[in-house]
């Protein structure tokens, strides 16, 4: 099984009825590398006309696998259309069930006998279960992966009269309680099954981190001062900026390198000590989930950064991109040597020109190659991931804020809902896993508004 990608795929009505429904064919048009899907004109469920970098699945013999890419173009039929990194995760993820199915007879994904661990499910959950037992992937890629698997089977069943003399898998009701980011109780009705791939609980491990969009570990003032003066002493400043954008707004990497030009234009700083950015649908920044809110970016960095894009450096990449847009305004902040994005943004309407779209992989080569030798050198070195400056600004406003909530001008409530914005969680109980972090950790991380002035100072002194 092997998975490519179409730059550009058109859409023309499919008729999923009778002999046609497993039936799909993938046409090139020469004229502008597009990929097109014909069939026959059906009940009108598609609602786009086209879908840039679909994800294809190809079997050995070249062939598309019919299932999986009506599965994947079903997509396509809801009122809210996947991004292309989700249907990329689920392409990848079946490419992967294939793969084992395949070089593990006699298993065959339409065939359900009477053993289970002879059923497509139950045999790939084992394999999953044993990946994660030796360490090869993590419990979310494992979930991930048998998630996948699972939407997979019931879209098969309801949409192809798939039927398995076996079930694959036994299935419950499950009720659970939350509460609503105002405070609201509710309750949430899931259909769980029993392929749940689980690990023992290892607290020792949790205690490390923060889960918030991922496993973060927020950096020490120490390890905070160790990264600016790396930066520093490698004298990037489109990375510098960026990570200062990041350390001090809490802002993730698509959102860092989706940044326009417009966003630092025009902007009065005088008696600001902060500037807020509005990021998400309609923005040309990107959040994620598109959601609509805004990050909080330094008076001081601010004006470093209007520096940055009326220097030589900044016009000379802007100068060589073939990145077009109607306004030189609407470009990217930072742009790579060759002028091209180190992210694009999923509502970019260029991203069609690329055949693997920029997602940040530059960031993660230059912490790679040249700050991780630069804080080895120095005897500094930690590991990190630049997702991990989110959870340190996180972690810098609530030590300022406890401070107040300690000497009695705040209530904890008040600190929880203002992180809460400030970082974009939908409901206060992420915000909490910072205050859990805290008790639980005995290294303090300096104030957020103390680091400021010390980054501020570094930063005056070094970078011009």
């Amino acid at each position: 099984m092997q998975k490519l990608t179409i730059p550009n795929l058109l859409v023309f009505e499919p008729k999923l009825s009778g002999s046609e429904k497993n039936k799909i064919t993938l046409q090139i048009d020469n004229t502008d590398n597009s990929f097109a899907y014909y069939a026959e004109p059906s009940n009108g469920d598609f609602i786009v006309d086209k879908f840039h970098h679909f994800p294809v699945l190809i079997n050995a013999d070249g062939s598309p696998w019919q299932h999986g890419v009506l599965y994947l173009l079903s997509k396509l039929e809801s009122n809210q259309i996947p991004s292309p990194k989700t249907l990329e995760s689920i392409a990848v993820d079946l490419s992967h069930f294939m793969e084992f199915i395949s070089s593990t007879p006699p298993l065959d994904y339409l065939v359900s006998p009477k053993r289970k661990l002879q059923r497509p499910t139950y045999a790939y959950r084992a394999y999953l279960q044993e990946l994660l037992q030796d360490g090869l992937i993590s419990k979310n890629t494992a979930s991930r992966r048998m998630s996948s698997v699972i939407g997979f089977y019931r879209w098969l069943e309801k949409q192809h009269d798939t039927i398995f003399e076996h079930q694959l898998w036994d299935e419950r009701e499950v009720y659970i309680q939350f509460y609503t980011a105002e405070g609201f109780s509710k309750i949430k009705h899931l259909t769980s099954t029993n392929l749940a791939v689980k690990v023992p609980a290892n607290n020792d491990d949790f205690s490390e981190y923060i889960i918030d969009g991922g496993r973060l570990r927020p950096l020490s003032k120490i390890e905070q001062e160790n990264l600016i003066k790396a930066l520093i002493e490698i004298g990037n400043p489109e990375m510098t900026l960026a990570f200062l954008i990041a350390l001090t707004s809490g802002a993730r990497i698509q959102t860092v390198f989706t940044l326009r030009i417009k966003h630092f234009i025009d902007i009065n700083i005088n008696a600001l000590r902060e500037v807020p950015i509005k990021v998400g649908m309609g923005t040309g920044v990107d959040s994620k989930f598109q959601k609509n809110m805004s990050i909080f970016i330094p008076a001081w960095l601010i004006d470093k950064i209007k520096m940055y894009l009326h220097s030589e450096r900044a016009l000379r990449r802007r100068t060589r991109s073939n990145h077009y847009f109607e306004s030189e305004n609407d470009q990217y902040l930072f742009l790579t040597q060759s002028g091209a994005p180190y992210y694009i943004s999923e509502t970019d309407p260029q991203i069609i020109k690329y055949r693997t779209p920029q997602r940040g992989n530059a960031i993660r080569q230059f912490i790679k190659s040249q700050l991780m030798p630069i804080l080895v050198k120095n005897n500094s070195y930690f590991a990190f991931s630049f997702h991990d400056l989110r959870a340190t600004y996180g972690m810098n406003i609530l030590e300022e804020k406890i401070n107040k909530v300690e000497a009695g001008d705040y209530k904890l409530f008040d600190v929880l809902i203002f992180i809460r914005e400030r970082l974009g969680h939908k409901s206060t109980r992420t915000t909490e896993l910072y205050l859990n972090y805290r008790q639980k950790q005995s290294i303090a991380l300096n104030t957020q508004s103390n680091f400021e002035s010390y980054l501020q100072n570094l930063i005056e002194a070094n970078f011009g």
